[in-house]
């Protein structure tokens, strides 16, 4: 640690920027308080300060966020802090770009403006309490403790930040443990800016994430930053787990008593060591059942132990080297007692180790191995499963025997070895037949993968058996001839290299196999999208010919004209449905002779020509194609299947990434980037549209990538081909919406709250563009890029939740709403304000208990308004009648509410007269009505519109 040579300065806390406190405002606060609150506090261990269970909360499915309450008792957290007095330095940012695998070499640590909190770096192993808060952190992550940096102390003073940063693709998981509560409302957050989620320190609290979807790819769904206190200091320590065995290969600082070894060691050159004079030199009393191990080098770090093993259990693992006709009888608990020992001293997992017990017995499958006699080692592995599963599943059979439980589960163990090493003589058999596929050999390989499995269901963390369940199932995969079962058989081969790379991040090999997996994939997918199989009008596309079928299949072509003289009009590119009247027949019959990128000329006659509207006028010489025969150049481009959302061929829908988290909600908040494409693959408009003006001080329409995306509220006036995508995506989604006839553009109003004055002019100039004609806005495609999500406000529970003000914003929104003519989204809003407000206290209902008052008068207004013309038709079906019956028996009830708690007001006459018109034609009673809501407020629109037309209906 270096000491920190400069005075401390003291930041004065400035305001966060509007945009970052909104962000923050929205976000869910996760306060382990409250967590404890509900599960009541933890019962604490005397002896250790901390909970005797240790429980951990997933906050957050995808990615996973864990929360772990008092994961460091006060004890820790006051050594912690101490070993870190007087050694704060200025916090470093890591900077540059990945080259490498070395973050070392790639990256540089620089004192940057997005970081200025203080930070102390402790050693590894530093004291014996840092070393158990170090094995503790390991199993937390399930990451063995090798591969944990070192602890990194943090310090944030009133004002100091962290910026929005990503821990590295390096790391793949992050732990950050809280040292100490701040005063409530102080600030000071973990904040998620991604997932709309800030964590509130609590002291000794743990926040668990992984930084990575995958080896060396960086998951950026969890950038965070560290928000300033406003009050008080903050301390926590960043736990970083590194994708190699950081602890191996840092150079540690070692005390003077190590260097002077070291040196003394340098002198003397090489040394021998004798382990019994070791142990006889030491005078150190051994208790029952220890032993003393000796450390000879801390880099790379040697040990010897000496009388690890007593003379039975040497003697014992001696007799396994001898033939098994002449072997003597052995006492097999032993070697459990050796495995134990052997997994205490290494640090790691007892189920990690081989078994010892099946050694003797494997010396013969290794000669078939090494002659090649990959069955012969087979049927010995099949003998040794059969025996030994019956033996652990059955002892009652062999009471001769006399095994201890001990013993049994020793049994078990070797199964799990067996149908490892089985696995392995099954690909390897498999390997024999090369990669052609044949029925032989996907038997063997889908047998290597049931052996793997059996060893996995074992010990799911055996990274043997995951590789070769994974090489097993990507070699199936390569021979498969079924695109959709060969993609599904990679991902299961990918999900096991990458586990087997999470368990064993060095496997070089498991890393180039997974690459060779992803590269299969993209083949298998481009061979999807672009129908690079010849033959690809099987007879399984059939239904992409059907009127009616779910799937439709768009075809994308570039033509031109060619002249007697063989010279050729301009090409133009378009996309058109496979089968779909609005093309010429001639373009249809092309396409489906042809193979993707072929390139091909035909000759058709007038009656193949004979398509109207939009789409045949973007083709040359149309016009004289239906009036003789013509030449055509045709470019098959590539083919592309949509799902018919409608099966009618007018609305078609393609998902590129359906993105992570809940999908929108109905009045979800939605921040979306949108462009139309017309089929002719021509821009029509971007809402990332800016306007550039030229040298010639003429306008143009440039795409800003860096324009932040309009927002609108879901089924409230965003666009309608908006809307349909954006159900059907969740956030960080793509999609694509192609139809027949796309509704008129967006007006101003309904833009988005994001759209900007140049957008807005952007539009104007399509328009003008367009003109009057329909015609551009035909077969065109909407692509839509799902940014973030923001829910809607759930009620009183919603930690978003004003209070009574939150009541009246909604009502306010309603009202406007109505006065737009949009009943059904005033209606969700009014449904709202009359389910929260029986939710709220006694004196925040009083306080709205006028505008409960004006949402059940608006609710009952809506339904009567909805159901009266259907029960005055005498031509609906009685279905409707029925529903009407219904809208209109609500609509009594919340008028019948409204005379006992509101009868002043001007809604509930209005209601009532509305009713009386829908039952009965009951006019005079009405018009009573209406005359009394005239009087309670004069001013009203509805009152005075709906004088006016009982009036009207009356003569």
């Amino acid at each position: 640690m270096t000491a920190d040579s400069g005075n401390t300065s003291v930041l004065v806390p400035q305001p966060l920027s509007d945009e970052l406190e909104q962000l923050v405002q929205e976000a869910v606060s996760i306060d382990v308080k409250e967590l404890l609150a509900e599960d009541g506090l933890p019962e604490l261990d005397e002896r250790t300060g901390r909970p005797k269970v240790l429980k951990a909360y997933v906050v957050h499915a995808d990615p996973k966020m864990t929360v772990v309450p008092n994961f460091l008792s006060d004890e820790e957290i006051k050594h912690l802090l101490e070993l870190s007095e007087d050694y704060w330095v200025q916090s470093m940012v890591g900077t540059g770009v990945y080259k490498t695998n070395d973050e070392s070499k790639d990256l540089q640590n620089k004192p940057s403006p997005n970081r200025t909190s203080y930070s102390c770096m402790l050693r590894s192993s530093q004291t014996d309490l840092v070393r158990d808060v170090e094995f503790r952190l390991a199993q937390l992550a399930g990451i063995q403790v090798d591969y944990l940096e070192r602890l990194n102390m943090v310090r944030y003073e009133p004002g100091q930040l962290f910026n929005r940063h990503h821990d590295g693709r390096f790391r793949p998981k992050t732990v950050f443990v809280y040292l100490n509560d701040l005063p409530e409302n102080a600030g000071g957050e973990t904040f998620f800016p991604n997932l709309g989620i800030k964590f509130v320190p609590r002291k000794g609290c743990a926040v668990m994430w992984s930084n990575v979807l995958g080896p060396g790819v960086d998951d950026e769904r969890t950038i965070h930053q560290g928000l300033p206190p406003r009050t008080g200091i903050k301390f926590g320590v960043n736990c970083f787990f590194n994708d190699k065995p950081i602890k191996q290969m840092e150079a540690a600082r070692i005390s003077q008593e190590e260097d002077g070894l070291r040196a003394r060691a340098a002198r003397l050159g090489c040394k021998t060591f004798d382990p019994e004079q070791l142990f006889r030199d030491d005078v150190r009393e051994l208790l029952p059942g220890q032993i003393r191990a000796f450390s000879l080098n801390q880099e790379p770090k040697l040990s010897v132990i000496p009388g690890f093993l007593n003379e039975d259990e040497a003697s014992a693992l001696a007799a396994m080297t001898q033939p098994a006709e002449s072997r003597p009888v052995i006492d097999e608990s032993c070697f459990a007692r050796i495995e134990q020992k052997m997994a205490l001293v290494a640090g790691l997992p007892q189920v990690n180790m081989e078994p010892l017990k099946g050694a003797q017995d494997e010396v013969l499958i290794e000669e078939f191995f090494k002659k090649g006699d990959i069955l012969k080692a087979a049927d010995c592995y099949y003998h040794t499963i059969v025996y030994c599963r019956d033996l652990t599943q059955n002892p009652q059979y062999y009471p001769d025997l006399k095994h201890t439980q001990e013993q049994r589960q020793s049994s078990k163990d070797l199964c799990e070895s067996v149908f490892t090493n089985l696995a392995l003589c099954q690909l390897k058999y498999a390997a024999t037949f090369g990669t052609t596929a044949s029925e032989e050999r996907t038997k063997v390989l889908k047998e290597g993968a049931k052996s793997a499995s059996e060893a996995l269901k074992l010990n799911p963390k055996n990274a043997k058996a995951l590789f070769r369940r994974a090489a097993a199932t990507a070699s199936l995969a390569q021979g498969n001839s079924n695109n959709e079962e060969a993609q599904q058989l990679c991902l299961e081969a990918r999900a096991d290299f990458l586990q087997v790379i999470e368990v064993d991040p060095q496997n070089r090999e498991a890393r180039v196999e997974l690459k060779a997996v992803q590269e299969l994939v993209k083949a298998l997918k481009r061979e999807e999208a672009e129908g690079e199989k010849k033959g690809w009008l099987r007879a399984e596309a059939a239904p992409w010919l059907q009127v009616n079928g779910a799937t439709k299949c768009v075809v994308h072509m570039r033509c031109s004209t060619v002249a007697a003289e063989g010279s050729h009009s301009a090409p133009v590119t378009l996309s058109f449905i496979l089968g779909d009247p609005d093309m010429h027949e001639g373009f249809h019959v092309a396409v489906k002779s042809m193979t993707v990128g072929e390139v091909a000329s035909f000759t058709f006659s007038p009656s193949r020509f004979r398509a109207t509207g939009s789409l045949v006028k973007l083709l040359p010489s149309t016009k004289e194609a239906q009036a003789k025969p013509s030449v055509w150049e045709i470019t098959f481009l590539k083919y592309v299947t949509w799902e018919d959302l409608d099966c009618k061929g007018q609305r078609l829908r393609k998902i590129h990434s359906e993105g992570y988290g809940p999908f929108p909600e109905h009045l979800a908040e939605i921040f979306v980037h949108w462009k139309v494409v017309g089929p002719d693959n021509s821009l029509l408009h971007s809402s990332r549209y800016t306007l550039s003006m030229g040298a010639d001080s003429g306008m143009s329409q440039v795409e800003d990538e860096d324009k932040p995306a309009p927002s609108y509220v879901l089924g409230e006036g965003a666009w309608e081909p908006i809307s349909t995508l954006c159900r059907s995506l969740r956030q960080g989604g793509a999609g694509e919406l192609w139809m027949r006839c796309l509704p008129a553009m967006p007006v101003q109003e309904s833009l988005g709250n994001g759209m900007d004055a140049s957008a807005q002019l952007s539009m104007m100039l399509n328009k003008a563009k367009e003109g009057a004609s329909q015609d551009s806005l035909e077969h065109c495609v909407v692509r839509v890029e799902l940014e973030k999500v923001v829910p809607p406000l759930a009620g009183p529970s919603d930690a978003r939740w004003e209070g009574p003000s939150s009541v009246v914003q909604e009502r306010f929104r309603a009202a406007q709403l109505l006065e737009k003519g949009d009943e059904n989204a005033a209606l969700a809003r009014l449904r709202r304000v009359a389910a929260w407000c029986p939710q709220l206290s006694a004196s925040e209902g009083a306080s709205v208990s006028r505008d409960l008052g004006e949402a059940r008068s608006g609710i009952g207004w809506i339904l009567a308004c909805r159901a009266a013309p259907i029960l005055d038709s005498g031509s609906v079906t009685s279905d409707l009648i029925a529903l009407a019956k219904k809208d209109l028996a609500e609509a009594e009830a919340h008028c019948k509410w409204l005379e006992v708690n509101h009868p002043d007001l001007a809604g509930t006459r209005l209601l009532r007269s509305k009713i009386l018109l829908a039952l009965d034609d009951d006019f005079a009673g009405a018009h009573e009505q209406l005359l009394e809501a005239q009087r309670s407020a004069p001013d009203n629109k509805t009152v005075q519109l709906s004088a006016r037309h009982l009036e009207s209906r009356r003569t």
